[in-house]
């Protein structure tokens, strides 16, 4: 069912395909593989591509959106990439806002096309609450930098540094898990 989505309803559905693709799907392999590689870089775009077609219920006339997005993502991360001044902390958080502005602009732009009509596979108060949600998920990863920055090597003696160290990404990508299986629930059940 194609129905015209309005701005907040496009934006939320951009921001969580983000959220989802960026952090539980983004695997310790393909970070690695994208730090190192183009085909690493080409291989979590293809994930940012899929899980956004997904969430918009598999809609070929959304391809030119989400082409849009995966350029954009590509080129964010690529750029982050090639500077040496965009890491820890400050390089996350600029990445972060660089990927959200993307997606604040393809949204404006194309949600003015008086012809865009997709589909979604959730109901509006659920995608919100799933995003909403996804935002810790990001929350967690940052928190994660933050400890593996901290220099002080008496601060990393302590007990609850190393578990955070050892455990926040496996807490992240458990709860972003959880969230795609909330996903897929109430996609089935909105159907």
């Amino acid at each position: 069912m194609f129905v015209r989505i309005c701005k907040m309803e496009l934006m939320a559905t951009l921001v969580l395909a983000h959220l989802l693709a960026d952090f539980p799907l983004q695997s310790n392999a393909i970070a690695a593989a994208k730090a190192k590689s183009l085909y690493g870089l080409i291989v979590h775009v293809m994930v940012h591509v899929l899980v956004l077609w997904t969430l918009l219920g598999f809609c070929k006339s959304a391809w030119a959106l989400i082409l849009s997005v995966g350029i954009a993502h590509f080129i964010v991360d690529w750029v982050k990439k090639q500077s040496p001044y965009l890491c820890g902390v400050r390089g996350f958080l600029i990445d972060q806002f660089a990927h959200f502005l993307c997606i604040v602009v393809i949204t404006v732009i194309a949600t003015t096309r008086s012809n865009l009509q997709l589909s979604l596979i959730l109901p509006t108060t659920l995608l919100n609450l799933v995003t909403i949600l996804g935002f810790s998920l990001p929350a967690i990863v940052l928190y994660w930098i933050w400890i593996n920055t901290l220099q002080d090597k008496k601060s990393h003696s302590a007990l609850w540094l190393r578990w955070n160290n050892n455990q926040l990404l496996q807490i992240e990508q458990s709860a972003g898990l959880g969230l795609i299986l909330i996903l897929g629930i109430g996609a089935l059940l909105y159907r």
